[in-house]
């Protein structure tokens, strides 16, 4: 994509394991534009969460990138140093990781931990960042900022502290804001809260977003665009109004088919049957084919090939949704 803000092409990540490397994600390639708010939904365990923590290379232990490129603003960060990686981190690229709770450290206050990451990139300024602090936390609709500054996480709301970790990852002002299941444990009210912050800090500030997420409607409340992942590959890219009017691939449409929506008796649920495969056992051909009411043998044997959508991204499916055809 043409003056891509963030591209990713062929991006692969293994786990090695017994002296062997087990792929989790293969052949990812995605583009997200400047101030854009770009989805990545699929179940647990589809890769989605790996994905994104290997743009900025935050991966767990023994899990590597093994294939594909990153690039920010230019910048090959895929086999970068972490030399060139720290001044990116934070500054250029924020995070919010999944449990506000785990990922605050409960012992460091909440101001001195949203201040972290302006002492680390030299933006504190003389007063060791309380200005800034301050002001990222009123940004987050945080009441009262120099009383919970003085706080610490176990003090704090759900809601709070979910507040408190965007605006950490807030705090240097970053381009890109990768945010990772950000309303997970948090009650629907809340959940409305925390989507209508980030979509009003993403237009207020210009950045773009990144939205990881198993639910639809999340992304439907949120995105411009939005990739569906299964067993660690793209397997439908579109527009977030395609993907709901339009759906091509059988497993966007089962997630689809599984959202509530109205009366049980007017609109009952339809769940996927079976799991995702075992990244270590996962078939030859299309991954989602076991669970597909739509495969063939083609699907058993050999992955499809990309098809593009005729208004931009598309589908990897040898039996797409009629109306899913471009």
């Amino acid at each position: 994509m043409s003056g891509a803000l963030l591209q990713v092409q062929g991006l692969g990540i293994g786990l090695t394991r017994r002296g062997a490397t087990v792929p989790l994600v293969e052949d990812v390639s995605f583009a997200v534009r400047q101030g854009e708010a770009y989805g990545i939904v699929g179940e647990s365990g589809c890769g989605k969460s790996t994905t994104i923590r290997a743009v900025i290379r935050l991966l767990a232990a023994r899990v590597r990138i093994t294939a594909g490129t990153v690039a920010f603003e230019g910048n090959q960060l895929a086999q970068a140093s972490e030399a060139t990686l720290r001044p990116i981190r934070g500054a250029g690229i924020g995070m919010v990781f999944q449990d506000p709770l785990t990922a605050l450290n409960p012992v460091i206050t909440v101001g001195q931990q949203v201040a972290e990451g302006l002492r680390t990139h030299g933006k504190g300024g003389r007063d060791g960042g309380r200005e800034r602090t301050q002001e990222v936390m009123r940004l987050v609709g945080l009441p009262d900022p120099q009383r919970i500054a003085a706080a610490y996480p176990h003090e704090l709301s759900g809601g709070q502290r979910q507040r408190t970790a965007i605006a950490i990852a807030l705090a240097c002002s970053p381009r890109l804001l990768l945010a990772d299941e950000p309303t997970t444990a948090l009650d629907v009210t809340i959940q409305a809260q925390i989507l209508r912050l980030l979509s009003d800090l993403r237009k207020r500030l210009g950045m773009a977003l990144i939205l990881v997420t198993h639910d639809l409607g999340v992304v439907a409340q949120t995105c411009d665009r939005v990739a569906v992942m299964y067993a660690g590959r793209i397997v439908e890219e579109a527009p977030i109004a395609r993907i709901f009017k339009a759906p091509a691939h059988p497993y966007t449409v089962a997630l689809l088919d599984s959202i509530p929506r109205g009366s049980r008796a007017a609109h009952p649920l339809h769940p996927i049957a079976g799991m995702p495969p075992d990244p270590a056992q996962k078939p030859p051909g299309c991954p989602f084919a076991p669970r597909c009411p739509r495969r063939s043998t083609v699907c058993e044997t050999t992955f499809p090939s990309w098809t593009r959508h005729s208004g931009g991204g598309g589908f990897a499916c040898y039996h797409p949704m009629e109306a899913g055809h471009g």
